[in-house]
């Protein structure tokens, strides 16, 4: 090849690299990448974990956040302002207006009014106070009474009689128609399973002597809570603010009702183990009879002999007088029979607790030389 030809071909491969160059420089042969929109990040809402029943306390841990499903996209769209912030604490301590299937959106219309509940007295009406009572399960229908709903209050019960009774156990019934106004010491209404060792505490509403009579009743046996229906003087109730009326001429139990409410409302009624005695039909237990007075003696001493003994009529003793002087020494009084004693079936009664004595041995040695003190000072006038 000629020379001027190799160069020519030279000249050319030169100025064919230095377009390309340039064109490459140029961006002649980039292409342009397509504009891809940025994804928008998933919708969250607040669901239900579980079925939401109405009346019932919601809790974080019913409540869960997911995305928001495709077909949920419109109805979501349409009603924003209505859903309820995708937050865990804004339907806690809510309570449900309505039942709530498992997975669904939650929406502000679902829940009451965020509010506390009501005060505890305003669940009470006037004229009645309220009994705290701790129940196991099997004493409760089974834990599953519920708030507004009634029941009988039964009291089981070990009972002795006088100082040697033998213990035996009976059933009786304390209070009728009581309504539960509180459940597990809580104003909030909780979905809660029942433990099978824990009692169940309940609030009863009753009328100022069946609460004192249960009060008592806590320490002398095992009470039980029967469901029963509404009592028919109370539909009566409901539709007056009237004092109400607790007396009922058909029942030889409640026929002085209203007399024991006035009295325990004025401090003038204690409520006791004699009210027990006749709640169980106990037959009266007389008082044991008071010592006999002794005669005054009087010896008749000539020098070192006797010469005669004059027996002078004998005192009247007051028995006011007596009972004093025989409490002053600690011993039992004689104006007050024994009566009966209340324990619970479960409990231990040690032998001489059965005959109305103590487990101290030193405290009964007390009580007998306080006894033989006060015999002895009745002997001597003294």
């Amino acid at each position: 090849m000629k020379a001027s030809s190799l160069f020519a071909v030279t000249i050319a491969a030169l100025l064919g690299l230095g377009a390309v160059a340039g064109a490459k420089y140029a961006g002649l042969f980039d292409r342009p990448e397509p504009k891809v929109e940025p994804k928008a990040p998933p919708v969250k809402v607040l669901v239900s974990s579980m079925a939401l029943f109405e009346g019932i306390t919601v809790t974080q841990a019913m409540v869960r956040l997911r995305d928001l499903y495709p077909e949920e996209q419109a109805h979501y769209q349409k009603n924003k302002s209505s859903y309820m912030p995708p937050l865990l604490a804004a339907a806690h301590m809510r309570i449900a207006a309505r039942n709530i299937e498992a997975d669904t959106p939650l929406l502000k219309e679902h829940f009451e009014d965020t509010a506390m509940p009501g005060g505890f007295t305003e669940r009470v009406p006037p004229y009645y106070r309220t009994a705290n009572v701790s129940i196991p399960k099997e004493r409760c229908g089974g834990g599953l009474l519920r708030v507004g709903e009634y029941v009988d209050v039964y009291l089981t019960s070990q009972i002795t009689a006088g100082k040697d009774g033998e213990p035996f156990n009976q059933t009786a019934c304390l209070a009728r128609g009581a309504k539960i106004v509180v459940k597990r010491n809580t104003l909030w209404p909780v979905l809660q399973s029942n433990s099978g060792d824990q009692p169940i505490s309940f609030t009863l509403m009753l009328n100022p002597y069946r609460t004192a009579l249960v009060e008592f009743a806590k320490t002398g046996g095992n009470l039980t809570l029967m469901p029963a229906p509404i009592p028919p003087e109370e539909m009566v109730k409901r539709e007056t603010k009237a004092r109400p009326i607790w007396s009922d001429p058909n029942s030889g139990e409640y026929r002085a009702e209203d007399e024991r409410v006035d009295r325990v409302v004025r401090g003038e009624l204690v409520v006791g183990a004699r009210d027990l005695e006749r709640i169980f039909q106990l037959p009266y237990i007389p008082p044991p009879t008071p010592p006999t007075p002794l005669n005054d003696t009087v010896v008749h001493i000539n020098g070192l002999r006797t010469t005669g003994v004059t027996l002078l009529p004998q005192k009247p003793v007051d028995p006011k007088v007596m009972a004093a002087a025989m409490a002053s020494l600690g011993a039992p009084t004689y104006d007050k029979p024994l009566g009966y004693k209340f324990y619970s079936p479960d409990e231990y009664i040690s032998t001489s607790a059965k005959k109305g004595g103590s487990d101290c041995p030193e405290c009964d040695a007390a009580r007998e030389a306080a006894k033989a003190k006060l015999a002895q000072r009745a002997r001597t006038g003294g």
